[in-house]
């Protein structure tokens, strides 16, 4: 009587297991997190150039080495700010901006004088010019 009652527990267990496991896409999740790196799922959900520019501010802080600095991000769609991917308090301010989805109609707007550093699709990195 115990050992049925012990396998009917286990047997409902697993079932509510695989359920769970099916609805919240357990075994593709798992898959996913074994097959690609950290970077490339990152640059997969938050974007190389767009919503959020992940993929561009990381190129972008390894082919300058800008790792010592907080660099301002400015981004043109309303979504989250992406300063979040790099910013650390022991690093200091810089003359840096990345702007995120300008195209070139606003870039021309800003007042300041400044050098378009880099510039893929429409993500720039731009440094501020002190005169």
């Amino acid at each position: 009587m115990r050992l049925k009652k012990f396998k009917i527990n286990i047997f409902f267990f697993i079932l509510l297991f695989l359920v769970f496991a099916n609805k919240f896409d357990f075994f593709l999740n798992t898959y996913i997190i074994l097959k690609n790196n950290a970077h490339s799922r990152l640059v997969y959900n938050y974007g190389y150039c767009n919503p959020q520019a992940y993929g561009f501010i990381k190129d972008v802080y390894t082919k300058h080495n800008l790792n010592k600095y907080n660099i301002k991000t400015s981004n043109k769609s309303i979504v989250p700010t992406s300063e979040i991917f790099t910013h650390s308090y022991k690093n200091s301010k810089s003359s840096y901006e990345i702007l995120i989805n300008f195209n070139e109609k606003d870039i021309k707007k800003i007042n300041n004088k400044f050098k378009v550093i880099e510039n893929k699709q429409n993500c720039y990195l731009i440094e501020y010019l002190n005169d």
